[in-house]
């Protein structure tokens, strides 16, 4: 093994993981504190938009997307309540106690300077995995760091547009059917929303990271196919982990992951296929 082929050593990890974690946290911070000033004018409104997306409200809140399936639901839900959307009152959230609008201002000033430095994260993260990696394995590092942050913005957007405001009608409906009134208290609604955004962006790093590990070679489609089984029953735990205690948004995360596990053994084949033909080539 030439000189240059050998990785680095367990000290120099150890420094490179202190150093890379400060600049993580420093850039979170920063980003904490811009999140923390702009959220009751630009991140509540985010925050509240699959509620305000349910009775159609997009003229009030710039960031409600309509989609067909949702405006189904949604008549659905105002035949059952005997209400038209236009005429419904808005759905208001609520608070309990005097410090709770000050803590979710910074737990969603928290999570939404994580979503902010993200890029610098995953920068970092990437970064600290090439350092353990053969010179001539980082190639993919640097050909995959970019992905892994488009599919993070891909399973957020999927979770904000789409499972929220569906799940937000599937369960208010459930009530509608027994004729009870919501009260939503912002402290319970803010990490719905947020565990919901960040569970879905880090489950579609799967197939990403499949191909990753299978270029490297740690892992292969032989292994994916061989755990199937256990990863399905794994799947159904971190549903239950990331999302409340309700059916509709447990099966959609679900669901999703399984999806995304057997796309990532068919990418994991074509990568290793590929990584035999460059390595009958370079022979």
């Amino acid at each position: 093994m030439s000189e240059s082929e050998k990785r680095m050593p367990i000290g120099g990890h150890l420094e490179e993981l202190r150093l890379r974690l400060i600049v993580c946290i420093v850039g979170v911070f920063l980003a904490t504190i811009v999140a923390y000033i702009y959220s009751p004018t630009v991140f509540y409104p985010m925050l509240r938009a699959p509620l305000d997306a349910v009775q159609g409200r997009e003229a009030e809140n710039p960031f409600v997307l309509r989609t067909p399936l949702l405006d189904l639901l949604a008549r659905q839900r105002a035949a059952v309540t005997d209400e038209p959307q236009a005429e419904a009152e808005p759905i208001h959230l609520h608070y309990q106690s005097l410090i709770v609008p000050f803590v979710v201002r910074l737990k969603v000033a928290l999570v939404i300077g994580i979503l902010i430095a993200l890029p610098l994260i995953i920068f970092q993260f990437w970064a600290f995995v090439s350092a353990g990696l053969y010179p001539s394995e980082r190639r993919y590092v640097y050909r995959y760091g970019p992905g892994s942050f488009l599919l993070f913005v891909a399973g957020a957007l999927f979770a904000y547009f789409v499972v929220l405001p569906l799940g937000v009608v599937f369960l208010l409906r459930q009530g509608d059917l027994f004729d009870l009134q919501a009260i939503i208290t912002i402290d319970r609604y803010a990490p719905f929303v947020m565990w919901l955004i960040l569970g879905f962006g880090l489950i579609f790093q799967m197939p990403l990271v499949a191909v990753f590990m299978t270029k490297i070679g740690v892992l292969g489609p032989a292994e994916l196919v061989r755990w199937r089984k256990v990863a399905v029953v794994a799947v159904f735990v971190l549903a239950a982990v990331f999302t409340p205690p309700d059916p509709f948004t447990q099966i959609a995360m679900a669901l999703a992951m399984v999806g995304l596990y057997e796309f990532s053994i068919l990418l994991a084949r074509l990568a290793a296929r590929g990584r035999r033909d460059a390595q009958s080539a370079a022979e």
